[in-house]
């Protein structure tokens, strides 16, 4: 990555922001992953774009299936969104199916916003690949985000950048941020906080994920005894995606009933946060003691039991 290329910013969010609006105009069109993180089609319709949803399925082997992509392509495509790990699935990306979105971005020209804040969060047992692993000639239209708050949690501070490949397009990226100006830009104190982090913080990281790591396996092994929810391994992130389709409730209106009866707080899957192809799912932070993260599947477990009971 050439240093020259990076872009400081006040957050990964800001990033994205600027993104859509380097490229998009209205008329155009831009892939979204569904599920994903909101923020995608936030960043993208703001900046006047079409938004179509490519609805993710799996493999038997549970990695995402992306054989049908190429037919959501069209002469108006543009753009494409890449949450990399993803959020809320808590997936990463064989490099092969990295390629295979790289070789679609080559033949039909569109651009890829490339989300890689949570590449730090990965767990033992999985390894991370960035689509920049693919060689910087073939990524001259990817644009990347990171930011802090997850990884160093600074998340008040707002510190992110944006990175690319190619001088004319991060010149571009520079102007539409408008950091020459007063407008727009990072502060003095958060760029501090985030050399910080880079340079003397990542031993904080590896005692996180250790962390991380004991409450995923917790949470995986409490959620397998309880009624009307399931759950697969997250590879990254610290976020468990459960799906709640058994209990036979919305997850808006279980996320409701849990913080009413239960006083447990929770996400709720849906078009609001995730997309459409999210519903069924609520999402579960573990990014917590474990005490708070015990007293929390306790609270979810004496529920869902009351839920079950009712049937």
């Amino acid at each position: 990555m050439d240093p020259e290329l990076i872009l400081p910013i006040d957050s990964a969010a800001r990033g994205m922001e600027i993104i859509a609006r380097t490229i998009l105009k209205p008329g155009d069109e831009a892939i979204v992953f569904d599920p994903v993180d909101f923020l995608f089609k936030t960043s993208m319709e703001a900046a006047g774009a079409t938004v179509i949803l490519f609805p993710m399925a799996f493999r038997e082997d549970g990695t995402i299936n992306f054989d049908s992509l190429e037919s959501y392509i069209t002469p108006r495509t543009r753009m494409l969104g890449l949450c990399n790990p993803h959020n809320p699935l808590g997936k990463v990306y064989p490099l092969e199916d990295l390629d295979h979105i790289l070789q679609l971005s080559q033949k039909y020209g569109f651009y890829i916003m490339n989300d890689e804040i949570w590449s730090d969060i990965i767990y033992p047992d999985a390894q991370f690949k960035s689509i920049l692993n693919l060689g910087q000639e073939r990524n001259i239209r990817t644009m990347s985000v990171f930011g802090f708050s997850k990884s160093f949690g600074i998340a008040g501070l707002r510190a992110g950048c944006v990175y690319c490949q190619d001088k004319e397009l991060f010149d571009k990226i520079v102007a539409m941020s408008l950091v020459d100006t007063t407008i727009g830009g990072i502060t003095s104190l958060s760029q501090v906080a985030g050399i910080a982090c880079l340079e003397k913080s990542y031993g904080w990281v590896d005692a996180f994920i250790e962390r991380l790591t004991s409450n995923r396996d917790y949470a995986l092994q409490r959620l397998a005894a309880m009624p009307g929810i399931s759950c697969h391994k997250p590879q990254a992130t610290f976020v468990i995606f459960p799906d709640i389709t058994a209990t036979g409730m919305d997850p808006a209106d279980l996320v409701d009933y849990l913080y009413r009866e239960h006083k447990l707080l929770i996400v709720p899957g849906g078009a609001r946060y995730f997309g459409p192809g999210s519903s069924g799912h609520v999402r579960i932070c573990l990014a917590t003691s474990h005490e708070i993260l015990s007293e929390g599947l306790d609270r979810l477990e004496r529920g869902l039991c009351q839920i079950a009971s009712k049937k």
